[in-house]
């Protein structure tokens, strides 16, 4: 039995707990128009209180509702606003788009171009402005302790070796930090979409995640004897309620098909969503999708923001970042060298 406030924070939890302990094993008490347990005990004395235990009610069926089941969630919507998701903190992509949970990002781009780079940047000021927890599946940047060096690189804003390099309080800021926020996972049978899925399910249980990364695509181990679109469509489909069941974001990258040359410049057309190998589902069945583009004329990175689900979450549009080298961040306009977790 769970009997949280009667506010939208006390709802909130509501769901999160009997997410980790099992929708089906739950039940929730409600208060009608008090606040808590105390305040209808004040005005209903213990009687009062007995009454709403039993009317406990049950959490819906999953798949099956009314306007009843979200009567709740309607009235918060409409005294609060549509959820705008959360922004990352480089102002000039969080314009564009902004990420929410229960949804899914893709994200392409040239070989090399950084599209792993911005995404661990994109997790680290989720996790340093929201508090956001992730999961990541990620052998293109195997070994783990190759990955945490490019991650403590961007939150502390130095080199890892050399002039300027991390010292050794810094190092240990940032193991403290990002230890109980990433996890990395390696499952112990195959690497196959639900080994990982069930991988971020139990995290989701045990840790809380609120998001994780599969890096890349191809990575993955397929098995399939039909069509290659219509296997790529059942699995997209099948991260997409997954992300609803457990409340979690996925960010998706996905390497696109060989790609021209422009004759004139001699540089990289600039893929989209329907470049990605394999289906035009990646672009059909995403709900955010991202473009990671170095532009070696301008000696910038480029963000080209290919598609926004919901017009409250952002807009189609681009924009341009510096790269420094030594802590590997995408800078828009902020001061280079400062430690992001002092």
């Amino acid at each position: 039995y769970i009997a949280t406030d009667n506010d939208i924070a006390g709802r909130k939890l509501r769901y999160e707990l009997a997410e980790r302990l099992g929708l089906d094993k739950c039940k929730y008490i409600e208060f009608e128009e008090y606040k808590d347990c105390n305040d209808l005990l004040q005005h209903k004395g213990k009687l009062g209180v007995d009454e709403a235990f039993k009317n406990a009610k049950e959490f819906p069926i999953e798949g099956v509702f009314t306007i009843s089941d979200i009567d709740l969630e309607i009235n918060d919507m409409y005294v609060n606003g549509l959820d705008n998701g959360v922004d990352c903190g480089m102002p000039d992509f969080d314009n564009l788009v902004r990420f929410a949970k229960s949804y899914t990002t893709i994200i392409t781009g040239v070989p090399g171009h950084g599209k792993s780079d911005f995404l661990d940047q994109m997790a680290l000021k989720l996790t340093l402005r929201h508090n956001w927890k992730f999961a990541f599946y990620s052998p293109e940047n195997r070994p783990t302790r190759l990955h945490f060096s490019k991650l403590a690189r961007k939150l502390i804003g130095k080199k890892w070796f050399g002039n300027n390099r991390i010292d050794e309080d810094e190092l240990e800021q940032s193991k403290l930090f990002l230890n109980g926020k990433f996890w990395f996972i390696k499952p112990p049978k195959d690497f196959s979409l639900d080994s990982i899925l069930s991988s971020v399910k139990q995290l989701k249980k045990t840790k809380g995640v609120d998001a994780y990364v599969i890096d890349a695509w191809n990575k993955l181990e397929h098995k399939y004897t039909g069509s290659e679109t219509k296997y790529i469509g059942e699995s997209l489909d099948k991260i997409n309620q997954f992300n609803e069941d457990n409340n979690v974001h996925c960010f998706l990258i996905a390497h696109p098909t060989k790609l021209s040359k422009n004759k004139d410049t001699g540089l990289f057309e600039i893929p989209n969503l329907y470049n990605i190998s394999g289906s035009a589902n990646f672009y059909n069945k995403t709900d955010n999708g991202i473009t990671v583009y170095r532009n070696y004329a301008t000696n910038k990175t480029e963000i080209y923001v290919q598609k926004v689900k919901f017009s409250h979450w952002g807009k189609v549009g681009h924009c341009r970042f510096d790269y420094d080298l030594d802590s590997g961040r995408f800078l828009d306009g902020e001061e280079q060298g400062y430690n992001w977790i002092e």
